[in-house]
């Protein structure tokens, strides 16, 4: 068992064999069909750990998987942290030096760490691609969620939410402020302008442990190849789609919460996808301070495992269905 009491049910693959690419970036894999389409880029473990995203890539690789339209780029992020999953260390790690999630806004600068400089020679791809899909996971088994875009760009969150309804999966969607730590990939450069045609999504596919983020993971690739035209998924010994039984829902947060003292504790084990009735129901104390729900039906959203001073400790936000 694991620090969660949630048994670890996949293991990191061996993805050596994926390391020379062949567009000369270490890990990435590019290939264009003579048909005009689209630029898709499915990208896996920019947090190590999370590596349902890595499994279902290197599923496709092994199966040969060549785009009948468009651009389909393949990609694994961060090596270095996703290399510290081992026998005798089952938990990996997020990161070796920084959140890879948290750098992007910090290329320019003369600072240098793996995750940084691994940022830096990925950045091209996302100068080139018209659509970004990030395969992330959670710490808890919740319901599998996407990010489409920030709170305050209602141009890029309405991409956003028509890419989701175009695929179909998942049906519970987020829109946010972003991390005051950094910038994330999803909101670097046209991702994150108004005015660009291009969008990302943050998959967040369940439980970073469990076999059901890779099912989940193998599922949402199959509706992009489809939804694309990309591909046959028929050939490609994907699982088939399960009925979306759920409405299409959005949550728009309103409030993150940033840790500011060592003391920080939550009140109670929150998962994740609680709906707290109460405003002014307390959450966590941060030292001193008291972290309270700010209205009535606030959603909870990605409660941190290893509070810190200066990470997103936990987002608030108001859920809507969308007809």
């Amino acid at each position: 068992m694991n620090r969660f009491d949630y048994p670890i049910e996949i293991a990191r693959p061996d993805i050596a064999r994926w390391r020379a690419g062949n567009r000369g970036i270490d890990y990435v894999w590019t290939y264009k069909s003579r048909r005009p389409g689209p630029h898709v880029w499915i990208n896996a473990i920019t947090h190590g750990k999370e590596i349902c995203g890595a499994i279902a890539l290197d599923h496709l690789l092994r199966r040969g998987l060549r785009p009948e339209r468009g651009t389909l780029t393949m990609s694994f992020a961060n090596i270095s942290a996703f290399a510290s999953i081992d026998r005798d260390n089952p938990l990996g790690r997020r990161f070796v030096d920084q959140d890879m999630n948290r750098v992007w806004d910090k290329l320019d600068s003369d600072a240098h760490s793996i995750e940084l400089d691994r940022a830096r020679a990925l950045a091209p791809l996302a100068e080139e691609a018209d659509y970004l899909f990030d395969l992330h996971a959670m710490s808890h088994p919740t319901e599998p969620l996407v990010i489409v875009g920030r709170t305050g760009q209602p141009e890029k969150v309405a991409q956003g939410v028509e890419l989701v309804r175009r695929i179909g999966a998942p049906t519970l969607m987020v829109t946010d402020r972003g991390h005051d730590a950094g910038l994330r990939l999803r909101d670097y450069r046209g991702f994150g302008d108004p005015a660009s045609h291009q969008v990302a999504l943050v998959v967040e596919c369940g439980g970073w442990w469990a076999a059901e983020s890779v099912t989940f993971a193998l599922e949402f690739i199959r509706r992009v190849l489809t939804g694309f035209e990309m591909a046959d998924p028929s050939r490609l010994g994907l699982p088939r789609l399960r009925e979306q039984t759920r409405p299409f829902r959005l949550v728009r947060s309103t409030e993150t919460v940033t840790i500011h003292d060592a003391d920080f504790r939550f009140a109670q084990p929150f998962r994740g996808d609680e709906i707290i009735a109460k405003a002014g129901t307390l959450v966590a104390l941060d030292g001193d301070r008291e972290v309270r729900t700010p209205f009535d039906d606030c959603f909870l959203m990605f409660p941190v495992n290893k509070p810190e001073p200066g990470v997103t400790a936990v987002r608030f936000g108001h859920v809507s269905e969308i007809a």
